[in-house]
Formats: structure tokens, C-alpha cells, sequence
């Protein structure tokens, strides 16, 4: 019996030779459709052997290609969140500039839960009362209106400082 796929590429061939035939009822270079005709031709046959291909390969399973390029995740693995704050706590300690675009913003917005959900203060609204609740160190780097680093590829916090600034937003 012959395959489908056999007969797929016969049937399109015979339409392209069939357009060939056509073509050349008008002016044109012959050589140049002979050309195109062959790489139509070709790419069928390429495509016809891709499918074949497929075909063969069992479906159940992946191939070992397929499962070397699966990311796996190792089993105790830390989450990607966790990971990229860790990889912001490292570039804050290390620059200023950092500590200011990356960091800060990640904080204010963590003591801004904070302090609506544990005490019913809004970090924007009511800066007073979140100054009070979170001690002056810590409203020191997190108010909202603190400039840029003078220095901006100063030191950035120190961690016995980021400690104190995260222990005083677990205090709300």
C-alpha cells in the first residue's frame, strides 16, 4: 500500500508541473521556471521527509533532545520571587544606586501591606502615623520622599541596617 504521505507529494508535484505547463503558455524564461519548479519540488520532498520523520518517532515519550533542553527543577529548589529579591538585597548592599531603583520600592511596597493590613494605615495618605509605626531608621529609607543617592555608585546599606529596617516592618 502506499503511504499518504507518498501521495500527498505525488498530488503536489503533478499541481506544480501542471503550473509549470501554464507558465509556459506565456513569455517567459523557460530556464527560470524550470528553476523554480525544481525548487518547489525540492522543498516538498524536504517537507515530506520531515513529516516521515515525525511519523516515526513515538509520541508517547519525548526524544532526548526534547528532555535535555526541559528545564528541570531540582527538587528543594528556592522560588524564582525569592531568588531575584536575593539578587536585589546582594546589588543594594553593593550600590547605592541599586539600593534606590531595585530594593526600596520592592520594600515600601511590603511595608505598605503591612502597615494597611496590621494597623489600617496607608504608607501615602497618612505618612505621620506609618513614621510612628515603623521608627524613624526605618521611615528614613522607606518614606516616599527620598531622592536619589548623591553618590551613585556609592556604597549601598549596610546589612546590620537592612536587618534593623526589616525586623521594625516585622514589628508592625
Amino acid at each position: 500500500m502506499i503511504s499518504p504521505l507518498l501521495l500527498r507529494l505525488v498530488a503536489r508535484v503533478l499541481l506544480c508541473g501542471l503550473g509549470v505547463v501554464v507558465t509556459l503558455f506565456f513569455p517567459v524564461r523557460r530556464g527560470l521556471v524550470l528553476e523554480v519548479f525544481l525548487l518547489v519540488v525540492g522543498g516538498l520532498v524536504l517537507e515530506t521527509l520531515v513529516r516521515a520523520t515525525a511519523l516515526a518517532q513515538p509520541a508517547e515519550r519525548d526524544s532526548a533532545f526534547e528532555s535535555a533542553l526541559r528545564r528541570r527543577r531540582r527538587a528543594g529548589s528556592r522560588p524564582d520571587p525569592l531568588v531575584r529579591l536575593e539578587d536585589q538585597v546582594s546589588l543594594a548592599v553593593a550600590s547605592a544606586l541599586d539600593l534606590h531603583t531595585r530594593l526600596l520600592p520592592a520594600l515600601r511596597e511590603v511595608a505598605g501591606e503591612l502597615l494597611l493590613t496590621r494597623r489600617g494605615i496607608d504608607l501615602e495618605v497618612e505618612p505621620e502615623a506609618a513614621r510612628e509605626a515603623l521608627g524613624e531608621d526605618a521611615w528614613a529609607l522607606l518614606r516616599a520622599d527620598l531622592g536619589p543617592p548623591a553618590d551613585r555608585f556609592g556604597k549601598g546599606i549596610s546589612p546590620a541596617r537592612l536587618r534593623k529596617v526589616v525586623e521594625a516592618m516585622e514589628a508592625i
